[in-house]
């Protein structure tokens, strides 16, 4: 790559500022918005997913919780993980959205909260919409369908 400087006039400065910053924040590649998903986009994350992330995917998309907040904390405890497996989890998710030049299955909250303490705490919430629920447990169920069971040896 290589930059080359060119005399912007005064009057245009500002101007050319904002479409250089609009350029900056577009991913590298793929199209400008980022794309939303359709079920055959969903049927594939979901099958290339490993067991935690698709757990994690489950336990959002689930019917009673489609739509509603929940903590990493909620998640952490309903997926018998540790804590910090969570971010873990959603860091990678998240990068392969941008890859995918995607948006989020989910919507992620940050909110300051006041403790019982008094004091100002940001805690962070994810929610899935229905919509995006019922496309991922559909692609769970194929994947469910699709995996042996391991039957006993007699």
């Amino acid at each position: 790559m290589r930059f080359v400087m060119v005399p912007v006039p005064e009057e245009h400065v500002l101007e050319v500022m904002a479409h250089v910053a609009r350029v900056s924040t577009r991913p590298p590649t793929g199209e400008w918005p980022a794309k939303q998903w359709d079920q055959d986009g969903i049927d594939r994350l979901v099958a290339d997913a490993n067991d935690r992330t698709r757990a994690l995917l489950g336990f959002l998309a689930h019917r009673g919780r489609a739509g509603k907040e929940v903590t990493p904390r909620e998640i952490a405890a309903a997926l018998e993980l540790e804590r910090g497996d969570v971010p873990g989890i959603l860091g990678p998710l998240n990068r392969q959205f941008r890859k995918l030049n995607r948006v989020p299955l989910f919507e992620s909250r940050l909110r300051t909260v006041t403790s019982p303490e008094g004091r100002s705490e940001k805690r962070r919430s994810l929610t899935m919409s229905k919509d995006t629920a019922r496309m991922v447990r559909a692609a769970i169920e194929a994947v469910s369908a699709r995996t042996p069971v391991e039957q006993p040896v007699r």
